[in-house]
């Protein structure tokens, strides 16, 4: 579970949207559900072809941000190709809500803290036992 003033509490402020929701439901695994709409979601921290949701999801997941264009063939078959306009204004919003994200988490020293035990709590937690030669 995560600690008041993680990345839901940080959507939902930043998108005006007490709706989205962050689930992480295995390591490395992230689904934003919301943040999708709106204006602060597709123009201000998002674009239209990927939203603020989308790239917080992505973000969280280490993935990278990319937009594709579907394409189809004659025969019926689909593709997926990269667009570089797209994904380029996606990449800057990405940059922006880390930069964003990354101001926000200090500007409350309640949150920044329990953000810091909650990091530590699963993070620094398990250290090996060091041995000396001879002991």
């Amino acid at each position: 579970m995560d600690p008041p003033g993680g990345p839901p509490a940080f959507l939902a402020e930043l998108l005006d949207d007490r709706y989205v929701r962050v689930e992480n439901p295995l390591p490395g695994q992230w689904k934003v559900r919301g943040g999708d709409h709106g204006l602060a979601a597709t123009e201000e921290w998002g674009t239209e072809r990927k939203s603020a949701g989308r790239i917080a999801e992505q973000l969280m997941a280490q993935s990278p941000v990319l937009v594709h264009d579907r394409v189809d063939a004659d025969d019926g078959t689909k593709r997926y190709v990269l667009n570089p306009v797209e994904t380029e204004a996606a990449q800057v919003k990405a940059q922006q809500l880390q930069e964003q994200f990354s101001e926000w988490v200090w500007d409350e020293p309640e949150r920044a803290s329990a953000l810091a035990a909650d990091y530590n709590r699963r993070f620094n937690a398990n250290q090996t036992a060091r041995l000396r030669p001879g002991r």
